[in-house]
């Protein structure tokens, strides 16, 4: 392999050479055939492994101390960035990918990818060396020719780095081969001693290279006389190519140097690549790209990239996989989006979108006469058809499991009457596996399809004004405070002037309108709304609200109370917010004149977590005109686009965390930092997901959707209708958090809330329904009257198995054990179909052992919930026929106490202050039921003709333990502070001085009290004077900490504070945050220059915790004491540092032995007094510190001094330290430093 260079060409000559490059590679092949084997990768791993060995053997010879060319060097320093961009050309461009990139089909690369030869071609022309304007001008000059596909862009990086990879791999060879002529001039010159030889062989020959020779003239003085022949042979050599040595050392020079260049310039370029912005660059070069930004309703160019870059994929799957056929689609969408804005300027289908990924699609593949492939043909049939593919698979498997019940029984000599209670039983848990069954395979057939969304970093315009409003009722002052301080934390997360956020309160239920604390609480909510208004309003009074109403008096619930509840406030502040004045807010602190803009209204519950920019996302789903709401004004329901977006919600770590029963029924936790969509039945099969009562709505379409729907007291759980109405679509790539119950009872109470609220809608399932004008035809579909019957059959869930367990233990035909085992399957199905992802996920593509990590928690948690639900399954069972008959009675007799509900709040503030003994018998009482059944049970299997109890028995041992057990699940997880030991405390501290004295030796002016990267002791010392954000932050922290612990006063961690912050406000920076890489020693910007968010998130943790342990040191002056035993830590590990004479800088023995000597004279008088404070004199200690220092052995030249001698200065200060110890009081300092 030889190093190809050819001419540098400026810009304008490599932009002529890029056209001459595109037409002689035309034609081309679009995609290559399924049975053409790629082998860029294989090509790429043979180029590496030249540069690896070429490595091993530079890294051999520094070993040796034998010196190496600059370039080798550079390859050194830099190979562990290679071997980094060989694996990410593995990963970003695997064979499939490579496949479908246009080939070349002239004969001299042919079956080569065309953007390949052009990486290749530019590389050898740029000898190595990239910069963002060649790149760019170069890919134009090339598309005015040939447009690139724009999977061809996309592999533009890539390509690059393989071609930079060949360039150095190319140069590396040239390394070694001048490492082996080195290496045989040694070998020629070395056999001149050999006495027994009267002269070298083989003789000097005429294709002898230029580092042999130079490398023999170098070397020909040191042997004098006796290499005469040598020296004539090599004057031969030169004067057949008429040279002088002279000239040939400095052709050689001239190698290297330009070896030297090279290999920089592909390094410098390797790492070009790495930190370079790809999306910016392909979106600012193609022609695709171009096109499109012509949407004639100017959206597509404020998308953010994810839904851009989906337009694009979707464009890609029309073409015909050349970049003229690319912009061929990009112009017809174009077309068509603009022939509808002649007619309906600003709708949805005059938007180019409309035609990529929504309902135009189809028109737009008939004017290009696009053939469907067979594959996406059948995933279109089953969208064409959703709720008879989703409900016919469910029908079908579960009349095929009740068929397998019914048949065991049949063989067992079941009566008609008998398999007809078989079928009974089974039916409801069959179809909960079913429903599991077909969710699991569609979410395998039909791929989550991220909504698209405007890019709102720079802001939310004027018309997606949104207002945050949390429903939630006040029950004292405290209650009022604690809401508040939450609505200013996500208030913070989500700063924006046209984002509010308000609280729509209301009193709890009373016996009168009017109750003794209720001035309080309203005093409080005021004047807390106002506080937050004036610390982070701006001067203005829009930035937070408040929403109060009164009570009203209530007929059917004979209470005084909000009306209709958290229903009512969403439904009157939507006409108050359009205008209306006869609402039931009484008390309205904020600027009313912002109220009429308002568009959208982003609802939390009193615990829901805004992280942070979550708001910002969602209005930019919503302000897309494919998501923006169509309501029929027939149908009165949102037909296209979305008036309802619910995000995904998980649960926070803490609620998880508080108890075993919580993190068991939790599941995952946490906010997601790089969330994706992931699969939801219901959102990919249908385009609607179910609405869950946290998300955004549009007040329009709510309000239009909605009003006039329900009657007065008849709908408690709203969420579900309010979605199926409205239509919801699931963001599942946005993430909302909430609180998880802690308690069982709580959890349960919760699960009976909703069943109430959900057997409330149960009407709805009807032809004709309740409105507040009388009864209305049903214009439901039938997929939304689908969602309200599933939850209908979930609650019937648990006592369906119940009854099926018991009547499979006494009475159905057949073993019990068999009847046990299908109940078994009902209740461990989502477990079961973990395991099945053994089989059906195409685990190869991840590393092995991460996926079956995943899998084996996925399947760990599903099992223990499994088991959890069955223990508890009489309780489950119990609650829910409770919630089922009270509903049914209350809708169809006595029609009042509909609208009955408490918090959840106070039910988990309730569960929280039951002490350990009422706890217990509370839970007992609650539960009665559990063991009362499994009593029971046992009564009927005893009496049973068959013997059930195998089957039967964990199963009542399960339930009569339930109550205690769940009580165990229930209690708060106590944080068991670790007490450390004696020896742990010792061993810990010493570990702390240790880590302490990196930044003690290496932190200071030298370099501007910035802590420097690492310092190498291997193959060193070497010391890397550069810094980053984390390292500023940890250099800060380990200061603050080596206060506490004794090791700097108070002065010196005031002074090293002052330092680094001094020199943090001057370095440069983008946009207030710091760039990644500072050197130390002129505080310049190290390239590539770029901002890590990770490292500024890092430091300004690591300065809000400087901030409060300044504070905290200011409070509480450090003491003698704290000093003596930061004394002592020295002192022990300076002795432990002398009694080590190894490494890679002996200790002489002398030194050793004098600062032991020392370090054990500290330990002594500290041990002989007793005391904890230091009482002797360091004077002399001091001076023996300082005769240590002056030995012989001790002086050494600068840059070369023993590493243990900085012990030795480290506890000569220490002893400083402990005997000028004063009473002088710095706090003032320290707090200013707090407050920079």
């Amino acid at each position: 392999m030889h190093t190809v260079r050819r001419e540098f060409l400026d810009l304008n000559r490599l932009q002529v050479s890029a056209r001459l490059l595109a037409a002689r590679l035309l034609p081309i092949e679009p995609r290559s055939g399924w049975s053409d084997r790629p082998t860029h990768l294989a090509r790429l791993d043979r180029e590496a492994g030249v540069l690896e060995r070429a490595y091993r053997a530079v890294a051999a010879d520094v070993h040796r101390g034998e010196a190496v060319s600059p370039a080798a060097e550079w390859l050194l320093d830099n190979f562990h960035l290679i071997a980094s961009e060989v694996r990410s050309i593995h990963q970003d461009v695997p064979r499939g990918y490579y496949r479908r990139l246009p080939k070349v089909v002239s004969a001299e690369a042919r079956g080569a990818a065309r953007v390949a030869i052009m990486a290749t071609d530019l590389i050898a022309y740029s000898d190595g060396r990239l910069d963002a304007e060649r790149l760019r001008g170069f890919v134009l000059a090339f598309q005015s020719v040939a447009p690139l596909t724009i999977g061809e862009l996309w592999a533009w990086p890539s390509m690059l780095k393989a071609a930079l990879v060949s360039h150095a791999s190319a140069l590396s060879d040239g390394i070694r081969s001048a490492r082996d002529d080195h290496a045989r001039a040694d070998a020629y010159l070395a056999a001149l001693d050999d006495t027994r030889q009267r002269r070298p062989t083989p003789p000097i020959g005429p294709d002898s290279g230029f580092p042999f020779i130079v490398r023999l003239l170098q070397r020909i003085r040191e042997y004098g006389p006796h290499a005469a022949a040598v020296r004539a042979e090599l004057d031969t050599w030169l004067a057949e190519r008429q040279m002088t040595p002279e000239d040939a050392i400095r052709v050689e020079g001239q190698r290297e140097a330009a070896d030297q260049l090279s290999m920089a310039n592909t390094i410098t370029s390797l790492r070009f690549c790495a930190a370079h912005d790809w999306t910016r660059f392909v979106e600012s070069v193609s022609q695709v790209e171009e096109v499109l930004h012509h949407d004639p309703v100017g959206v597509y160019g404020r998308m953010d990239f994810a839904s851009r870059d989906r337009y694009r994929r979707s464009l890609e799957a029309l073409a015909d996989g050349t970049g003229e056929g690319q912009i061929r689609v990009a112009q017809r969408s174009v077309d068509a989006a603009r022939r509808a804005s002649a007619r309906d300027p600003g709708g949805r289908e005059a938007h180019v979108g409309y035609y990529l990924i929504g309902g135009g699609r189809s028109l737009l593949e008939r004017q290009l006469e696009h053939q469907v492939g067979l594959r996406d043909r059948v995933v279109r049939s089953l969208f064409h058809r959703p709720t008879l593919v989703y409900l016919g698979s469910i029908a079908l498997i579960t009349v095929a499991l009740v068929a397998v019940a019914i048949a065991y029984g049949f063989r067992h000599g079941g009566s008609p009457a008998t398999l007809a209670w078989v079928a009974l039983l089974v039916l409801i848990p069959a179809s909960d596996v079913a429903t599991a069954v077909v969710q699991r395979l569609m979410a395998r057939v039909s791929r989550p399809r991220r909504l698209p969304r405007l890019d709102l970093e720079r802001g939310i315009p004027e018309s997606g004004r949104t207002m945050v409003i949390v429903p939630t009722l006040f029950d004292s002052p405290a209650a009022v405070e604690d809401l508040l301080s939450h609505l200013e934390v996500q208030a913070l997360g989500n700063l924006d002037a046209r984002l509010h956020f308000g609280v729509l309160s209301d009193y709890t239920d009373a016996d009168a309108q009017h109750m003794p604390g209720d001035e309080a609480i309203l005093a409080a909510a005021r004047a807390g709304v106002a506080d937050l208004n004036a610390r982070h309003g701006s001067g203005r009074q829009d930035r937070f609200y408040l929403f109060h109403r009164d009570r009203r008096w209530n007929e059917k619930e004979a209470r005084w109370m909000g009306w209709e509840r958290k229903r009512g406030k969403i439904e009157e502040f939507n006409r108050l917010l359009r205008g209306a004045s006869d609402t039931g807010f009484d008390h309205v602190v904020g600027d009313r004149s912002v109220l009429p803009e308002v568009r959208y209204c982003i609802t939390l519950d009193s615990d829901t977590r805004l992280p942070r920019d979550s708001a910002r996302e969602l209005i930019g789903i919503i302000l897309h005109p494919l998501n923006q709401p169509h309501v029929d004004p027939v149908l009165k329901r949102v037909t296209q686009g979305y008036g309802i977006l619910q995000p995904r919600v998980s649960v926070t770590m803490s609620s998880a965390a508080g108890s075993l029963f919580a993190r068991v029924y939790a599941g995952h936790t946490g906010v997601d930092p790089y969330t994706t969509a992931v699969s939801d039945s219901y959102q990919d099969l249908f385009g609607e997901g179910i609405f869950a009562g946290k998300g955004l709505y549009h007040v329009d379409a709510f309000k239009a959707t909605l009003d006039g729907r329900v009657p007065e007291n008849a709908l408690l759980s709203h969420d579900l209708f309010e979605g199926v109405h409205a239509r919801a679509a699931l963001v599942s790539d946005i993430e909302f958090v909430d609180d998880y119950p802690a308690s069982v009872l709580t959890h349960v109470r919760r699960q009976r809330r909703w069943v109430r609220g959900d057997w409330q809608i149960l009407l709805w399932l009807f032809p004709f329904v309740p409105t507040a004008h009388g009864m209305e035809r049903n214009r439901l579909p039938l997929i939304s009257r689908w969602k309200i019957f599933d939850n209908l059959r979930r609650s019937l869930v648990p006592p369906s198995l119940l009854a099926f367990l018991v009547a499979g233990w006494i009475a159905l035909p057949g073993r019990p054990v068999v009847w046990t085992s299908m109940a078994l399957a009902v209740a461990f199905a989502s477990t079961l179909l973990g395991l099945a992802r053994m089989f059906a996920t195409p685990w190869a593509r991840r590393p092995f052992n991460l996926f079956m990590r995943r899998l084996t928690e996925d399947v760990e948690t599903s099992a223990a919930q499994a088991l959890l639900s069955l223990m508890l399954l009489p309780f489950h069972a119990w609650e829910m026929v409770h919630a089922i008959v009270q509903t049914l009675i209350r809708l169809a007799i006595t029609q009042r106490r509909l609208l009955e509900w408490e918090t959840a709040a106070s039910v988990a503030a309730r569960a929280a202050g039951l002490s350990a003994r009422s706890g217990m018998r509370t839970f007992a009482v609650t539960m009665a039921v559990s063991p009362m059944v499994a009593v029971g049970a046992a009564i009927a299997v005893s009496l049973a003709p068959r013997n059930g109890w195998i089957a039967a028995t964990p199963f009542i041992l399960g339930w009569l333990a339930a109550p205690a057990i769940a009580y165990w699940l229930s209690q708060p997880r106590v944080a068991h502070a670790r007490v450390l030991g004696p020896d742990d405390r010792v061993r810990l501290r010493r570990l702390a001085r240790k880590t302490w004295h990196y930044f003690e030796v290496l932190v200071g002016p030298d370099d501007h009290w910035l802590p420097p990267d690492n310092f190498q002791e291997t193959d060193g010392p070497r010391l890397a004077r550069r810094t980053s954000p984390t390292n500023i932050g940890m250099g800060l922290l380990a200061a603050l900490a080596a206060h506490d612990l004794g090791f700097v006063t108070t002065d010196e961690l005031a002074d090293r504070t002052e330092g680094s912050l001094d020199t943090c406000e001057g370095l440069e920076r983008h946009e207030g945050h710091l760039l990644n890489w500072y050197d130390t020693s002129n505080l310049s910007t190290l390239w590539p220059r770029y901002v890590s968010t990770v490292d500024s998130g890092n430091l300004v943790t690591s300065l809000i915790t400087l901030a409060a342990g300044l504070d905290a040191a200011a409070s509480r002056p450090q003491t003698r004491l704290v000093l003596t035993a930061g004394l002592a830590d020295t002192a022990a590990v300076v002795k432990e540092m002398a009694s080590r004479l190894g490494g890679p800088t002996p200790t002489p023995r002398s030194v050793a032995e004098a600062l032991d000597a020392v370090a054990s004279r500290v330990l002594t008088e500290l041990r002989s007094t007793g005391a904890a404070v230091w009482e002797g004199n360091a004077g002399p200690l001091v001076q023996a510190i300082d005769d240590l220092l002056a030995l012989p052995d001790a002086r050494r030249e600068p840059g070369n001094e023993l590493p243990v001698l900085s012990w030795a200065h480290a506890l000569r200060a220490a002893l400083l330290r402990v005997d000028a110890a004063s009473a002088a009081d710095p706090a003032n300092r320290l707090l200013r430093l707090a407050q920079r």
